[in-house]
Formats: structure tokens, sequence, C-alpha cells
């Protein structure tokens, strides 16, 4: 429990600066890009109520995207996206002993794309992708813990080839739909939820898909001081019983000042083999935003 509790406080603090700066450098062609995006949050609150008594809480937690986009041999471009996110939440409540160290954002994602410019509004793409958590996760039960998840435990890989309809794509906008084919592993040793067939003995720890995916990407510069970034990636698993999956992230950042700003976002979650109901998950951050 103590190394649990060590880890967390070490990925959450590993962002050590208090401020959220935005970077990009150009190369020597305009289409290249490094982008780079850190920021740290912090909230705290003061409760006593009829309800749940008294109890205090504090939460930190840091996102961090580095983004690459190349362009080589005229028409190819190379786009990797990757993203930590980390937070953890500490509650005290004063007719519990009992203190929690519970983490709230938990998640390393990358996703590469290569693809072919025809010179068309469709351009064909190949893709690969990343996703699992960075500590352990835990959800509360009856003021107990149930782990769920760790580091690889379960981990997802992506491919997928398809076409890329772009409406709008430039340094501050983009509007973009790609369809095509994917296929998907998954792979657990402990945490099966997503592995493991109900219907069989055994307990699968591994889980191999093909299907359809849709994925939609918006990003807006509403004005100087908003910006909109959002995503839908959903996919249609034709290897067992036609199962839906989507994912509908959505952010919406206002900078308030020039040090200060406001992070507001809303993650849609779908999948039938957990449930079949609707998973959502809203936070609003308040922390030091600057740009460089």
């Amino acid at each position: 429990m103590r190394r649990t509790k060590q880890r967390i406080f070490f990925y959450a603090f590993v962002s050590f600066s208090l401020f959220h700066f935005s970077n990009q450098l150009l190369s020597q062609t305009q289409n290249d890009k490094i982008a780079l995006n850190f920021s740290l949050f912090f909230s705290q609150s003061l409760n006593d109520d009829w309800k749940m008594g008294k109890y205090e809480s504090f939460e930190i937690s840091s996102n961090n995207d580095f983004n690459l986009k190349l362009s080589f041999a005229n028409n190819f471009n190379f786009e990797s996206k990757n993203k930590i996110s980390i937070g953890c939440k500490y509650e005290t409540y004063e007719n519990n002993p009992q203190n929690d160290i519970l983490p709230t954002d938990n998640l390393i994602q990358s996703e590469n794309t290569l693809k072919y410019l025809l010179g068309w509004k469709i351009d064909p793409y190949l893709n690969f992708g990343l996703n699992t958590q960075v500590t352990e996760s835990f959800r509360k039960s009856q003021n107990n813990k149930i782990a769920t998840a760790k580091f690889r435990d379960p981990a997802t890989t992506q491919e997928g080839f398809g076409f890329a309809l772009s409406f709008l794509n430039n340094q501050t906008n983009k509007f973009e739909i790609n369809i095509g084919f994917t296929t998907k592993q998954t792979r657990a040793e402990f945490y099966t939820l997503l592995t493991d067939d109900k219907k069989t003995k055994e307990i699968e720890r591994y889980k191999a898909e093909i299907g359809l995916q849709l994925k939609v990407e918006a990003n807006y510069q509403i004005s100087d001081a908003i910006s909109y970034k959002g995503k839908l990636d959903a996919t249609l698993n034709m290897h067992n019983g036609n199962q839906l999956q989507a994912n509908d992230d959505n952010e919406l950042k206002i900078q308030i000042w020039k040090i200060f700003g406001i992070l507001i976002k809303i993650e849609l979650n779908y999948n039938e083999q957990i449930s079949r109901k609707l998973q959502y998950k809203q936070s609003t951050k308040f922390g030091i935003i600057t740009n460089f």
C-alpha cells in the first residue's frame, strides 16, 4: 500500500512545473511541427454537510501532450500524438479513520498515422495505437478499494488502414473524418475484464478483434482566449457479435488571464462488453496556463 502511494505521488509530481505551456518548433518545411504541452492543476475542497459529514479533499493532476508532424518524400505525412495524464485525489473523513489516495486521470496513449496525400479530399492512411495506464486504478465500493487495472495490465494495441477526409486543416483549425478497417489486441494478466469471455470456463488473457472504425477529430480556435478540441472514436467489432465501442473526448480551454485559465473536459465511453450503460466523466480544472 505504501509503495502504491509513493508511486502515485511520483508520477503526479514528475511534471514538477506549476504551469502549462505550449511550444511549437517549426523545421525547414512549414508542415513539419513539434508541439509540447504540459500542465499541472490543483484543487482543494472542505465540506461539512448532513449527508456526508465533514470531509476534505485535495487533488493534483497533470496532462502532458507531445505531438510530432513530419512531411517527407513529397506526398507522405507522418503524425504522432502522445499523451500522459496522471492525477491523484486524497480524501479525509471525520467519521472514517481510513484515508484514501485514489488515482483520477490515469492514461498513457500513443497514436501514429502515416498518410499519403493524393491531392484530393480523400487520402489513404495507416495507423498504429497504444493505450494503457500509468499506475494502478481503483474503484470504491462501500469504503473499500477494489483494484481494476495497473501499468500494462490491460494494454491495448490497435492497427488500421482506410481513408481520411479533411474539410479543414491548418495551423489553428482542423476537421477530419477517418473511415477504415481496424484490428485490436488486448492483453491482460490479472485484470481480465476486457479479455475474458464469460461464455467459457477458462479465463482468457488475450483478445483479438477486427472491425470497422469511424474517427472524427476537430480542433477549433473559437477566439483568442477560447479553444476547443474533440475526438470521436467508434469501432464496430465484427469478430464478436457486432459489438459497438465508442469514446468521445471533448476539451474546452479558456484563457482568463495570461497565466491563468480553465480546462473543461467531458469524456463519454460506451463498451457493450463492460456495460450497456453510457459511462461519463466531467471535470472542470483551474490552473496556471501560459503560452511561450
